[in-house]
């Protein structure tokens, strides 16, 4: 019965293992019949007892080819069950061959066809070698004319003699250079190391390795890479090397810092300080492709209110259509409200589900608000209308762990027509929660938004931290603009670094954006007088260890938060000299009545 192999990766790699033990070997030599350019097509052979050097032997449709053997296309050849567990499984199969067709192809693979290897060979005889990395106790190679004849003869089945390496993540990550790591393989006496990043080759459709560094010999088990630039995707793998013995390669290793090599900047006193912005500076990263400027404002309130978090008509929208909306995969809009697969039409925000199942659902969601009174309300109101099937969707509330996690705890759902229509909902958070607004539908299609304001009550001095908007610059100052801070807010701000590989052409980019850690807090005091002390209260926070001491004469509320805004302790009122304990180290925020406080916790 004749076998269909599949055919997958081609893996050529020509090497002659001079110290690895040598496990079949078979030239054909009693196959007499016929000659390389006339096979005996008549007598077709199924069984190979005493027409081999080893026993054990098998195939179907072989012909005698006057010491080579003959395989037409459909025909397979078998070797003797060998074992190949040494080395972690590595091996290679050297052999001649030639075709009368041009090109043919050579298939072999294991007879569970769990790893296949093939070789196209040419009119000429020729010498080939395919390596595999599974070999096992009792395994046997099928070779395979997959679609045109060929000849084959001098079969060698070798172990190689070395492990393959297992290669490991790359370390030391600096402007000029990183090193590759690997584990010490099995009979390696060295190793060779490539180093590439992909292009796209637009004849070939693929995505062709060019080589930062090709089989560089190293002794031992790292190498500092310095050939390359920092901002560039690159790849790593090694093979083990002992003589002429050469493994098959190592896994791939993808190159990029790690958080702490990125380091956080030290963000600078705030200049050109002026009603409604600022100038603000850092140091820099020394690895920072870029960094993320986030500007805070804490909102401090003088009596009970309703704060507005978000009022928009989605005015900053001026191209497309509704029929033809512009489509993005995210969005940042004022006040860090964060937009999924937004469709963008002039003068209104619509959220894309036309294809669910590959992207996920739209999604328009507020950033972290904390809240620290009881019984939080948010209203929300909006119009919608429906387009191509969604007759759903819902705003929800979000309540954030300490580590992260989102719960969904209020979900309100609302009909979707194809006519515009008002909507109108209130949610109830929690006392200490931090929380996350956000409009969806999980039905497919696409559905549109105008009109938006979302707002919370809050209780006389009740603080309220939030973001208010997130830059992205190149360079190591921004300008801060336009801001609307009221008699009772303040504003800060920080900075992270960030490190991505750079944009290229054709260069293909699976390289995960790393982040460094937040840098300190800046207090911004915006000259409309705003932020003057309160001479009665004369508050001040002190950093006492892993405690933070809160002189309090005025016995107020105390308040703080985390430098991305999310509450860790708060009292309505606390005694004149009062200390917190905080979990981690870092930047907090401290409110104490109508104050507010930066301060960092070290180690």
């Amino acid at each position: 019965m004749k076998r269909n192999l599949l055919t997958i990766v081609m893996a050529l790699t020509s090497v002659f293992a001079l110290n690895a033990k040598v496990l079949l070997t078979e030239d054909f030599s009693l196959f007499t019949a016929g000659t390389d350019q006339a096979p005996d097509m008549a007598n077709m052979l199924n069984d190979l007892t005493g027409m081999t050097q080893t026993p054990g032997w098998s195939g179907m449709y072989v012909c005698q080819a006057g010491g080579s053997a003959y395989l037409p296309a459909g025909a397979n050849l078998i070797t003797p069950a060998l074992d190949l567990s040494a080395n972690n499984g590595s091996f290679v199969v050297r052999f001649k061959a030639k075709s009368d067709a041009n090109p043919a192809m050579v298939l072999m693979s294991d007879m569970y066809m769990s790893a296949m290897n093939y070789v196209q060979i040419t009119s000429e005889w020729q010498e080939y070698s395919l390596t595999f990395s599974n070999g096992a106790p009792n395994y046997m190679i099928a070779i395979q004319a997959l679609y045109s004849d060929f000849y084959i003869d001098d079969i060698v089945v070798d172990d190689l003699g070395v492990d393959i390496p297992v290669a490991l993540p790359s370390s030391n990550f600096t402007k000029d250079s990183f090193t590759a790591n690997w584990m010490e393989a099995g009979g390696a006496a060295s190793y060779l190391l490539d180093v590439f990043t992909y292009e796209y080759n637009y004849e070939t459709t693929t995505f062709d390795p060019v080589y930062l560094l090709k089989g560089k010999e190293v002794n031992g088990t790292s190498y500092e890479v310095t050939e390359g630039e920092f901002d560039i995707p690159y790849y790593y793998n090694v093979y083990a090397k002992n003589g002429s013995s050469v493994s098959q390669p190592s896994q791939r290793i993808t190159v990029f810092p790690t958080k702490e090599e990125v380091v956080a900047p030290v963000a600078n006193e705030a200049t050109n300080v002026a009603a409604d912005g600022f100038t603000a500076s850092w140091n820099a990263s020394d690895i920072a492709t870029k960094y993320y400027l986030q500007v805070l404002k804490i909102h401090t309130a003088k009596e009970q209110e309703t704060y507005t978090l978000l009022d928009t008509d989605f005015s900053e929208f001026t191209q497309g259509t509704m029929d033809q909306p512009q489509k993005e995969m995210e969005y940042l809009m004022e006040g860090d409200w964060s937009v999924n697969l937004p469709l963008m039409a002039e003068g209104v925000l619509g959220l894309n589900n036309e294809d669910p199942d590959f992207f996920g659902c739209g999604q328009l969601a507020s950033p972290v608000i904390t809240l620290n009174g009881e019984n939080r309300t948010f209203s929300v109101s909006f119009k919608a209308l429906s387009q191509e099937g969604i007759q759903k969707a819902m705003v929800k509330l979000y309540t954030i762990a300490e580590n992260g996690e989102m719960t969904e705890t209020v979900s309100q759902d609302f009909d979707l027509t194809n006519e515009w229509a008002d909507y109108a909902f209130e949610l109830k958070g929690t006392e200490g929660t931090a929380c996350v607004l956000a409009f969806t539908s999980n039905e497919k299609g696409k559905w549109f938004m105008d009109d938006l304001k979302a707002t919370v009550n809050l209780n006389a001095e009740e603080v309220l931290p939030l973001s208010v908007r997130t830059y992205v610059s190149k360079e190591l100052t921004c300008d801060v603009k336009d801001l609307t801070a009221g008699e009772n807010d303040k504003v800060a701000y920080a900075v992270t670094a960030s490190w991505a590989v750079r944009q290229q052409e054709n260069v293909v980019m699976q390289i995960p954006e790393v982040k460094s850690a937040m840098s300190n807090i800046v207090m911004v005091d915006l000259i409309t007088g705003l932020n003057s002390v309160d001479a009665a209260a004369q508050a001040k926070v002190t950093v006492r260890q892993k405690s933070l001491v809160v002189t309090n004469p005025l016995m107020a509320g105390v308040a703080i938060y985390t430098a991305d805004g999310r509450q860790v302790a708060r009292t309505a009122s606390a005694p004149e000299s009062a200390i917190f304990t905080v979990a981690q180290p870092g930047y907090y925020i401290v409110a104490v009545g109508k104050e507010t406080f930066k301060v960092y916790v070290g180690q």
